[in-house]
This record gives C-alpha cells, structure tokens and sequence, in this order.
C-alpha cells in the first residue's frame, strides 16, 4: 500500500510541474505577444495584456505598464500610475530571488531603477527628490543601464544639483563607449570640448568618427562642420552631412553645414541656395545668416554682406529685449485673487 501511495505522490508532483510549466510559458508566449504588441504601436492590446500578466504579479507587466503611462500610450499620460507600476517592480518580494537565477530581471531592475530615477529627478508623479534620483542612478548604473551611465555622466558634466566632476563623467562615458555605444563616443566629444579640457581636438574628432561610425548623425554634422573649419577633408565632410541629411532631410542644423561645406568647396551656386532657402523658412536664423555673410563676401557682394551682419546685430538686440521684457524678477509681485 505504501508503495502505490509513493508512486501516486511522484505522479501528482510531475502533474502538478507540469502544469505549472504549462502556466509559465503561456504567460510567456502572452508577454511575448504584448511586448511586440507594444513596438508595432497596437497599445490598447499591448495594455489590457500587460493588466492581465501584472493580476497575476508578472513584473515584466508591471514594468511595461509604468512604460505605457509614463509615455501616455494610448491614453493621457499618467505619471502617477507609471510612479506606481515601476515602484510594484522594485518592491516585489520575487525580485531578489529572480535576480538570482535569470539575467532578464537584472536588465528589468535597472530599467526601472533608471525609469524611477527620471521620475524622481523631474517630480512627475511624486514628490521631486534629486537624491533618491542620484541613488536610484547609481543603483541603475551598477546593474548595467545604459541610460542611467549617461545621465550620470551629463548631471557630473554640467554639475547639475552635484558639484562639477569632469573626471568621473569621463569615466561614465567611457564605461558606455566600452560597449560600442554610439552615445558614449558623442558625449566624450561633447566633454572634450568643455572648458575643463582645453587643446583636447584630436580627442574631440576621435570620438565623434567613433561615433558618427556607429551612426550618429548628430556626431556626423559635427564632424563634417569642424572639417570644415579647419577647411580639411571636405569630401569627407560633404559625406559625412549627407549621410545625416538622408535621414534627416529637413534638418536645418545640417543643412546649414551642407552650405558652409559648398561655401569652403568654392560651390558658390549650391552654397547660396542653402543659405537662401534656410532664410526664407526661418529669417532669425543667425547661424546660416552669419554664413551667408561669409559667402556673399566670397562672392564680392559686400554691401549685402554687411547688411546680413547688420541683420544679426539687430536679431540679438531683440532678443535680448524679449528675454528682458520676460523676466520675472523684473516684474512685481503677484496679486492675489
């Protein structure tokens, strides 16, 4: 008797895996649905999939929820529930055990660590606490988030609510670049450039071709404008801005360093062209008016070049008178109602 009672118990354990094996990769093939539910933009299925895995306290729902509030997919933003979704992720009792055993939960952590930190930092669906943030970051960066290595590396950079740490955002940068990150590269660049690195522009162009080679057309535009300057390479630069121009068309930043490349290329027509179609969309453009004024110079036109600079004077001047027209300390105080 106690054998069959044995036998029955092994039998009941094996169903009982089973169908628990069954359940998980049903809620897996069901997360895996909502996930590409999200990216092909259908957020209202994506959505009541998420509710239903996160009833059943799937922390991949809970994280995509927070996703989908925080961005206001398929409904007003709600940074509130995204607050709430993210904070379900990081509190769970599971999460400590799951890290353990599956690199996915690692990623999820510091995904929601990053996504909390943001929360916190600006003050959208809780209280603003830029410590927690800072905390929450370094938590982020630890766990390997992309994201936070590189906020962390701008707030020590610009020395925003810490003091200014030029070394340590290196090293964040650096720590992203590692990874073939087309990010990390531009931000060295960017840091390069900064006061604290005075005659660095070997480092400075290194970085953006590294960049610019992984893609990054901001890191191509001003790659191919520095060529420019320095009136080096101009193939090069021309390919570079192209490159960046087929995958943004209306650019105007580009555009503008398409004209200054042609205007160093002796393309005078082309050069023009630019310049003058970039003043009729937007005539307070001073970057591709001052260029302009460079070309029509080149071209013998002095009069008219002057008048361009003289039209710059007269931009900066208003602009001024805006920026203290709108200044609140000049203004008295509020009366209340």
């Amino acid at each position: 008797m106690m054998q069959y009672t044995m036998i029955f118990i092994f039998l009941w354990i094996a169903h009982v895996n089973a169908i628990e094996q069954q359940n998980e990769r049903k809620e897996h093939d069901l997360l895996f649905k909502s996930v590409n539910a999200l990216k092909m933009q259908h957020y209202a299925l994506a959505k009541s999939n998420f509710l239903k895995l996160a009833n059943n306290g799937n922390l991949f729902a809970f994280f995509y929820l927070g996703v989908i509030y925080e961005k206001g997919y398929d409904e007003l933003v709600d940074y509130t529930k995204a607050f709430n979704s993210y904070n379900r992720v990081i509190k769970s009792a599971k999460l400590i055990e799951k890290l353990t055993q599956n690199k996915n939960y690692k990623d999820l952590i510091s995904k929601t660590q990053n996504n909390l930190a943001n929360l916190y930092w600006i003050g959208q669906g809780v209280t603003e606490n830029k410590q927690k943030a800072l905390e929450l970051y370094n938590k982020a960066a630890k766990n390997g988030s992309i994201n936070a290595l590189l906020t962390l590396g701008v707030i020590y950079m610009e020395g925003t609510y810490v003091k200014k740490n030029t070394e340590k955002a290196k090293s964040f940068f650096e720590t992203v670049a590692s990874n073939n990150n087309a990010a990390g590269y531009y931000n060295l660049a960017v840091l390069y450039q900064s006061p604290s690195y005075l005659n660095h522009l070997k480092e400075v162009e290194y970085n953006l071709n590294k960049a610019s080679e992984l893609g990054n057309i901001i890191a191509k535009n001003d790659l191919a404008y520095i060529y420019a300057q320095k009136n080096k390479q101009l193939k090069k630069a021309e390919k570079l801005i192209k490159e960046a121009l087929e995958k943004a068309p209306n650019n105007s930043l580009f555009l503008d360093t398409l004209g200054f490349i042609y205007f160093k290329q002796k393309k005078y027509d082309e050069s023009k062209r630019i310049f003058e179609l970039l003043l009729k969309n937007n005539p307070l453009n001073i970057e591709a008016r001052g260029h302009y004024a460079l070309l029509l110079k080149d071209m013998g036109d002095k009069i008219e070049s002057q008048y361009q600079l003289s039209a710059i004077d007269a931009i900066k001047i208003r602009a001024n008178k805006e920026k203290e027209r709108n200044d609140p300390s000049r203004m008295g105080p509020a009366s209340s109602k």
